[in-house]
């Protein structure tokens, strides 16, 4: 479940430093603010739907297909030869990530004792905090030492190691039984 929120943290202070140099080898600077604002609007739409999703796919499916979305993302952004793809695979990236890391956050209880749900929760807010300090210096780090690309492609290890963590640790049945779906 850490993995999964730190799949979404990362991504957004590794993109956001290094998108100056993709924008500035590609073109297309009048088109930076949307490659932020695609992800986030993405993002809002799949934390939205991630309780249908749970309900529909089950938690595992939900997550996996949800990662594998962030994965597609990440390897369209990675590889893209303009800018207008980099906003498709930004889009690609928030709705899978927010899927993700929805479903996250709403596994905890599901998944751990009331008593330590709150200890779950603050790892998570570490998760964060690791972020929000390290992903800065990573993406410095790799687009000085490799590329810009190198900053979006990083995720796509992550993402395989999460889904391998997912099959390993969350349940394979869906949480709710029901003939009709409401959304």
């Amino acid at each position: 479940l850490a993995l999964g929120v730190a799949l979404l943290a990362f991504n957004a202070f590794l993109t956001s430093t290094a998108m100056p140099t993709a924008v500035q080898e590609l073109g297309g600077v009048a088109l930076i603010a949307w490659a932020l604002t695609l992800f986030l609007v993405f993002a809002i739409m799949g934390g939205a739907g991630a309780a249908l999703a749970k309900q529909v796919l089950g938690a595992r499916l939900s997550l996996l297909g949800s990662a594998a979305i962030f994965l597609v993302g990440s390897l369209v952004v990675g590889l893209a030869s303009n800018m207008e793809t980099v906003l498709v695979g930004r889009s690609l990236q928030g709705l899978g990530e927010g899927l993700v890391a929805a479903t996250c956050f709403a596994l905890i209880p599901e998944l751990f004792p009331a008593r330590l749900a709150p200890k779950v929760f603050g790892m998570q807010a570490m998760v964060w905090a690791l972020a929000a300090f390290g992903g800065p210096v990573v993406a410095g780090l790799l687009t000085e030492l490799v590329s810009w690309r190198a900053a979006f492609l990083v995720s796509v290890p992550m993402a395989l190691i999460f889904g391998g963590m997912v099959l390993a640790v969350v349940p394979d049945s869906k949480a709710v039984q029901q003939a009709h779906v409401d959304f």
